[in-house]
């Protein structure tokens, strides 16, 4: 038997029922108020009942007014009640059109979304989305993914974050923390580090360290930003005609093995720069300084200085060369000192440089006994008490000896 239809029924003013038809057709049942403020109450009022507003076959069951402003609640606020809204194979839609849609819970009470019978999300009291630990995603890989994710102030990974063939950018200051942080690129491909959007070093896939555009960029700065210790274990290489190692105010060790110094073409070069050469800890006399153009023809009002002896040496001349650049006619008889007083002949007692004629030959200065030490802050000087009597005599003087 076909159960009745209705089109509109009232039910005590204002309430009604309308477009009730039997389960048999598609039915479309509206509970709802005509334009006025009041309540309408599907269930009992005393506590722990059950109320179902259900639609036996397929169905529209609308709960609320759609033409008029109003507040539509399923549910009670008495005693333990439960409310449930729920579906068949169909599935569940809630729709608000025009309109804020709002999901509420009272009190302490979380906002739970559950699938498949079990409570995977909730929405906290305080606001928080919170999951069961460590179980769930968000998107997943390659296709529902979200698109962005606005955060204010951090986001804290417990394992592992990975970014795929993307960038991580950041307005201001970006800080990575972790106990134990972790760079890696797979495969052939580098990790590299800009700055000013300028690509500086990169870690190649074999594992060196590279700045990325030669000769360029430094480790550490003067005197203030520089690293404490290298390490390396085979070789150090400066490449290129002006390279240089610099060492200042340190020392080149080498605990074991022996050290070995090569360079090939020009050879290596020490520049004291007020330092001293040692070995086993005792000092080693080295050319101190090479005065170029120094004329033996003429005697000159102010001696040149050879040397001055840095702050806080002492310096020990061991020995005087000189090699003639220019002989012109030269005859071997000039008179020539090396000494820090006047007459400059303490260090080298002045000397007749005889039979020096010529660019092929040298004259070395013999100590005759006593001669002065040099000490801090004093100008070694070169004095020609008599000059060749040739047309013209000049040379370069070599002056030898090691600092205390």
């Amino acid at each position: 038997m076909a159960e009745p239809r209705f089109d509109s029924k009232q039910i005590g003013s204002p309430f009604k029922i309308s477009s009730l038809v039997s389960r048999a057709g598609t039915p479309v049942v509206t509970a709802y108020a005509d334009n006025v403020t009041t309540t309408i109450q599907l269930g009992g009022g005393t506590a722990n009942t059950t109320t179902q507003v259900r639609a036996a076959a397929a169905g529209t069951i609308n709960i609320g007014e759609n033409t008029v402003v109003q507040t539509t609640n399923l549910g009670s606020t008495n005693g333990a009640s439960t409310t449930t809204v729920r579906s068949g194979t169909g599935g569940l839609n809630v729709t608000a059109t025009g309109s804020t849609l709002a999901l509420a819970a009272t009190g302490a009470n979380p906002i739970t979304f559950t699938t498949n019978g079990v409570a995977n999300w909730n929405i906290s009291s305080a606001g928080h989305l919170l999951a069961t630990d460590n179980t769930f995603d968000i998107g997943a890989a390659g296709a529902t993914r979200p698109r962005r994710a606005h955060i204010g102030t951090e986001v804290i990974v417990g394992a592992a974050l990975t970014i795929s063939s993307s960038v991580i950018s950041s307005a201001g200051a970006m800080s990575l923390n972790s106990a134990g942080l972790t760079l890696q690129s797979t495969g052939v491909n580098t990790i590299q580090f800009d700055t000013n959007g300028t690509s500086r070093w990169n870690v190649a896939s074999t594992g060196h360290i590279l700045a990325n555009t030669d000769n360029t960029l430094d480790i550490g700065a003067a005197g203030a930003t520089r690293p404490r210790t290298i390490y390396a274990r085979t070789s150090f290489i400066a490449q290129g005609a002006t390279n240089a190692l610099t060492v200042t105010d340190g020392a080149i060790t080498q605990s074991a093995g022996g050290l070995t110094i090569t360079a090939s073409g020009v050879g290596v070069t020490l520049n004291l720069a007020g330092g001293r050469v040692q070995a086993n800890a005792l000092p080693i006399p080295v050319v101190l300084s090479v005065t170029s153009s120094v004329s033996l023809k003429t005697v000159p009002g102010t001696p040149p200085t050879l040397y001055t002896v840095p702050t806080g040496r002492t310096a020990i001349i061991t020995d005087c060369m000189l090699s003639p650049t220019t002989a012109t006619a030269a005859v071997g008889d000039s008179v020539a000192g090396i000494g820090v007083a006047a007459g400059e002949d303490d260090i080298f007692s002045s000397q007749t440089l005889t039979g020096l004629n010529a660019t092929t030959q040298q004259f070395k200065f013999l100590s005759t006994g006593v001669a002065v030490k040099a000490l801090t802050g004093t100008a070694i000087k070169f004095g020609l008490d008599t000059g060749d009597t040739g047309t013209d005599l000049v040379a370069d003087v070599y002056l030898i000896g090691y600092l205390i």
